[in-house]
C-alpha cells in the first residue's frame, strides 16, 4: 500500500502525519506546517517525500494517534481551493464509443465548489429539502498544488463521496450544475503514490439503525475512458484554474451506485463507505434542509 500523509492539530502546532494503510507500522509524526508542506509540494511527490525527514520528526504520543485526523492541504491564504471533476468519464458510461479513441474530445467537466465546503468523516452531508433522488458516488479525488508560477504539481490522490442529486441531472441534464452542489466529503488521507489503478470497497447504507442497501463498487484508471493525463490536462489548459497557490481536488467520475439497483437515499440515511483496498472508511449523515426565503427586493 502506498504511504498517506494526514494533519493533526495540537496545543501549539499542526502535525503532518505519515502510515502506510493496511499496515501494522507505527504512524510517525512530523512538524511540518501548511506553509512548508505546500512549498514542498512545488517539487511534486517527491518534495513531499523529502520534508518528511528525521530531523522534523516528533516522539509519537498517545495523543497525537488520538487526534482527529484532518486533510493536510489548504490553499494559499491569497488563492481559493476549487473542487471539481469529471463525469461519463467510465469505460461503462460510454457504450456508443469505439477504439481507438483518437482524437480524444475532452471529458464533461463540472464545478463543485471550493475546499472549506468539503466535509470530513463523520460530518453530516446537506442538501435540500427538495432533492429529486441523490446518490453516493465514491471517487479517486486528485490533487494539485500550484506553483508561484502557477505550474499544477501532483501532490497525490485522497478518496471521496460525490453526493449530488442524479434525479435533477436526469429531469434536464441543464440543470447539472445544481445537481453537483450537495456536500461532498473526503477521507483525511492523501496518498503519495500515483493515481491508483483499482480502487475496491462496499458502499453501506442504514436507515433507522438497519442496514438498507449494500453493494460493491470499483473506480481508478483502469474503469475509465479516457486517460487521467487527458483529463486534467485538459482542465489545465485554462489559466483561471492554475494560478499561484491554487489548490484543486479534482473528482475522476464514478460508476454504479445504489440509485442504479432501484434504491433511494432519504433524509436521515448514513453513509458508510468502506475503501477496502485502502482500509479506510468515509462515513457520513445525509441531512435534508429547507430552504430560507431569500429574495432579490
Amino acid at each position: 500500500m502506498p504511504q498517506a500523509i494526514f494533519r493533526i492539530e495540537t496545543d501549539t502546532h499542526p502535525l503532518i502525519g505519515l502510515l502506510t494503510t493496511g499496515s501494522d507500522k507505527p504512524t510517525r509524526y512530523f512538524s511540518v506546517d501548511d506553509a512548508q508542506l505546500r512549498d514542498a509540494s512545488s517539487n511534486g511527490l517527491n518534495g513531499i517525500r523529502a520534508i518528511l525527514t528525521a530531523d522534523r520528526e516528533v516522539p509519537r504520543t498517545a495523543e497525537y494517534d488520538a487526534a482527529p485526523r484532518l486533510r493536510p492541504f489548504h490553499a494559499a491564504p491569497s488563492a481559493d481551493g476549487l473542487v471539481s471533476g469529471f463525469m461519463r468519464s467510465h469505460v461503462s458510461k460510454m457504450p456508443e464509443r469505439t477504439s481507438p479513441r483518437e482524437p480524444v474530445e475532452p471529458a464533461r467537466w463540472f464545478f463543485k465548489g471550493i475546499d472549506r465546503w468539503l466535509r470530513e468523516t463523520g460530518d453530516a452531508l446537506h442538501v435540500p429539502a427538495d432533492a429529486i433522488a441523490l446518490i453516493e458516488e465514491p471517487e479517486v479525488v486528485l490533487v494539485f498544488l500550484s506553483d508561484e508560477q502557477g505550474d499544477p504539481k501532483y501532490a497525490g490522490y485522497t478518496l471521496g463521496n460525490d453526493l449530488c442529486d442524479i434525479g435533477l441531472h436526469l429531469k434536464d441534464p441543464a440543470y447539472n450544475p445544481y445537481c453537483k452542489l450537495c456536500e461532498t466529503s473526503l477521507v483525511p488521507y492523501v496518498f503519495l503514490d500515483n493515481p491508483p489503478t483499482s480502487v475496491t470497497g462496499t458502499v453501506t447504507i442504514t436507515r433507522n439503525g438497519q442496514t438498507s442497501w449494500k453493494g460493491d463498487f470499483s473506480c481508478g484508471t483502469d474503469s475509465l475512458y479516457y486517460t487521467a493525463d487527458e483529463m486534467v490536462g485538459h482542465f489545465f489548459s485554462y489559466p483561471i484554474v492554475r494560478r499561484p497557490g491554487a489548490l484543486n481536488y479534482v473528482f475522476l467520475g464514478a460508476d454504479s451506485a445504489s440509485y442504479h439497483d432501484g434504491y433511494r437515499i432519504a433524509d436521515g440515511d448514513d453513509i458508510s463507505i468502506d475503501f477496502a483496498s485502502h482500509n479506510v472508511q468515509l462515513n457520513n449523515h445525509i441531512a435534508f434542509t429547507p430552504a430560507s426565503v431569500v429574495t432579490a427586493s
